[in-house]
């Protein structure tokens, strides 16, 4: 109903936004006024592709927190998932993170997180060039790290068969079994 007397208030006002206000105030999307009125503290938390040595942590975080919430005796993720998770480029921020690692905690039927249990766009990345490791970001991948990734990609493939793996590469399996060991791939058998 209201009341006919005022009341002293203290009060302070918390605002997150992903839009660029001084831009929105510009262009006359945003009130300069309000803008002014909010802008005290500003603080500016950059996005996930920014600060990328966050990404392990929030990802076990993650992890965790599904694996609870859905009953699944998922501890952690194998080296191809984390590496696939490390060059995604994040367009939806963490959140995007989070609904990718409950994704994948749903599909995971092993106590790892592994690359096939992550959604095809970030196995495989919304065009051709993504999924050969070209990053929608000022970086670039270098020659070393586009190749791990693309041997990764394919022993994943090939479900760990080393054998189909290096006819699939056009590689000699004792070549495959050197790339493996220089790019930090698991091996789990040695070559014949």
């Amino acid at each position: 109903m209201g009341a006919s007397v005022s009341k002293l208030v203290d009060v302070r006002v918390l605002a997150a936004t992903n839009v660029d206000l001084v831009k929105a105030v510009q262009e006359h999307r945003f009130r300069e006024d309000l803008y002014f009125r909010l802008n005290v503290i500003q603080i500016r938390i950059p996005p996930l592709r920014e600060r990328m040595e966050a990404l392990p942590q929030l990802a076990a975080h993650f992890l965790k927190r599904n694996a609870e919430r859905y009953g699944k005796p998922v501890t952690g993720f194998d080296e191809h998932a984390m590496s696939l998770l490390s060059h995604y480029a994040y367009p939806g921020n963490v959140r995007e993170l989070e609904s990718i690692v409950a994704h994948a905690v749903i599909m995971a039927d092993t106590n790892l997180v592994r690359a096939q249990d992550l959604p095809d766009n970030v196995q495989f990345g919304p065009s051709p060039r993504l999924a050969l490791g070209y990053e929608q970001r000022d970086e670039m991948l270098s020659l070393a790290d586009m190749e791990a990734r693309h041997i990764a990609a394919v022993l994943d493939r090939a479900e760990g068969n080393q054998t189909q793996a290096a006819k699939i590469l056009g590689i000699s399996r004792s070549t495959l079994w050197r790339k493996m060991g220089e790019y930090g791939l698991n091996k789990s058998e040695s070559p014949v």
